[in-house]
């Protein structure tokens, strides 16, 4: 494994299941890995961000003032 590509993360147990039933409704009759479920759903976030998938710098991912979750 080359680690300059993969990193590990963890996820919470009931986000484990979302991701266990989205990996069987994805693609009808075909079963996809977490892994490639978390990818998707990461290019559709960004897709709705607008954000280029190419030139993401750590500057374009902090919140800001008015998307904070903890200024609701």
């Amino acid at each position: 494994m080359n680690p300059s590509k993969y990193k590990s993360v963890s996820m919470s147990i009931d986000n484990w299941r979302i991701a266990t039933q989205l990996s069987n409704l994805i693609i009808p009759n075909v079963t996809i890995s977490k892994s490639k479920v978390v990818q998707l759903a990461l290019k559709r976030l960004a897709n709705e961000y607008q954000i280029d998938l190419v030139e993401v710098t750590p500057e374009l991912l902090k919140p800001t003032e008015d998307k904070h979750a903890s200024n609701n």
